[in-house]
């Protein structure tokens, strides 16, 4: 491994795996404007924000165990159905208590 701070830096030949490749433009890209167009896109994307919050939904995790979470399908069925935020997921599970599976709980 190897820091990259210049695009001259994607000519050594510890840099070769990246030549002609989509995350080599990626690289230029960020050493050029010091950030990721695409990426900036989908970080203020509000479908993207949602569905993220959806698939982590749960409280931060008690030692040794693991926090809710779902699978993207379902957080785009949820997204697709109305569900948003975590106030409206909260308000469905309150008004519906089996809409979580036993493994979402």
């Amino acid at each position: 491994p190897f820091r990259i701070e210049r695009v001259e830096d994607l000519d050594r030949p510890e840099a070769a795996v990246l030549r002609g490749s989509h995350t080599r433009m990626r690289v230029e890209e960020f050493l050029a404007r010091g950030e990721i167009r695409l990426a900036q896109r989908v970080l203020n994307d509000p479908k993207s924000v949602a569905l993220s919050t959806l698939i982590n939904f749960g409280p931060p995790p008690a030692k040794g165990k693991y926090a809710s979470y779902v699978g993207a399908a379902t957080a785009e069925r949820w997204y697709n159905s109305g569900i948003d935020t975590l106030e409206k997921l909260e308000a469905k599970i309150n008004e519906d208590p089996a809409f979580l599976t036993h493994n979402q709980r």
